[in-house]
């Protein structure tokens, strides 16, 4: 798998041509820099040659950390629908997940490196959702920080604006997690695992 790829792409503002190397894969375990080029969105963003404007290209990435035990895939082009995805064979063992955009791919990062069980989170989410208000249905949730005994959840809206911060005690989490940890995924294939893929799973279980 090769671990970069030169494409050229149209700058947004003066539509100039840019030359722009772009990863395929980080191997967090190798490249522990590459996690804070992730959260920051650094590894996405590029600087117009031309006239200076910076812009994000969101492109397909696998992203590895051994040690912490999980792969990722970010699959922007994915279909809505799709929920699995093969993974090499050399990721087995690991928590493999699928992720449509960058906010996600940070949000499962975040997870994994503070030792947090994704679907439980998902659960939490899940939660906080059945007790927003309607005016807060259009807002998506997601996890920023593990804190003081609280886990920081980011409310974003429709467009991608931070509206704010929602925060739950650690004992909402351990009292779900149990309930988390039973729903079973593919452990040969990365799968998407949303608040949507945890509702599923549970109505299909009674």
């Amino acid at each position: 798998m090769a671990s970069n790829v030169e494409v050229d792409l149209f700058c947004p503002s003066c539509h100039a041509v840019q030359h722009l190397k772009m990863p395929t894969s980080v191997d967090l375990g190798k490249e522990p820099n590459q996690q804070y080029a992730i959260l920051t969105d650094s590894l996405f963003t590029h600087t117009c040659t031309k006239c200076g404007t910076r812009f994000q290209v969101e492109h397909e990435l696998v992203v590895v950390h051994k040690d912490a035990g999980y792969a990722l895939l970010l699959a922007p082009d994915a279909k809505e629908e799709t929920s699995k995805v093969d993974a090499p064979k050399e990721l087995a063992g690991l928590k493999l997940r699928l992720v449509r955009n960058v906010n996600e791919l940070k949000e499962k990062v975040l997870a994994f490196e503070n030792l947090l069980d994704d679907r439980t989170l998902e659960l939490c989410k899940l939660y906080l959702g059945l007790r927003q208000e309607p005016a807060d249905q259009q807002a998506t949730l997601f996890f920023a920080e593990h804190r003081d005994g609280q886990l920081s959840f980011s409310k974003l809206g429709p467009t991608g604006e931070l509206e704010g911060m929602v925060q739950i005690p650690d004992s909402l989490y351990l009292e779900l997690d149990a309930k988390g940890k039973s729903l079973e995924t593919d452990p040969e294939k990365f799968q998407r695992v949303d608040p949507l893929w945890v509702f599923g799973q549970i109505a299909g279980s009674k």
